[in-house]
């Protein structure tokens, strides 16, 4: 989940306004997330995360919130590790092994 980014919509305003964003984790702003853009972190684990739209213009401004999601894994950062694959030994180490065998 880390690196999964949320992106807010504005929607549709009348008045030609300029928009402004604000993250909120649990209805309380998020220090710094005040883009149109959101990446997830391991503190949104379990939490409802939502945006607030502001939109402003010459008659004034108003707001509108987002419906919340709230993200239930925990965030990966790292990738699963690889196995490798079953390595086979040489022929000629196999035939080794078959004479120490039948010794």
């Amino acid at each position: 989940m880390s690196g999964n980014t949320l992106t807010c919509n504005a929607g549709s305003w009348t008045g030609s306004p300029t928009f402004a964003f604000q993250w909120l984790r649990d209805g309380v702003a998020i220090t710094g997330a005040s883009g149109q853009t959101y990446t997830l972190t391991a503190a949104d684990v379990g939490r409802q995360i939502s945006c607030r739209v502001t939109g402003a213009n010459s008659g004034g401004s108003d707001q509108a919130p987002s419906n919340a999601v709230t993200p239930s894994a925990a965030p990966n950062s790292t990738p699963p590790p690889t196995t490798p694959p079953p390595t086979t030994p040489p022929p000629s180490e196999r035939c080794r092994e078959r004479e120490r065998q039948s010794s």
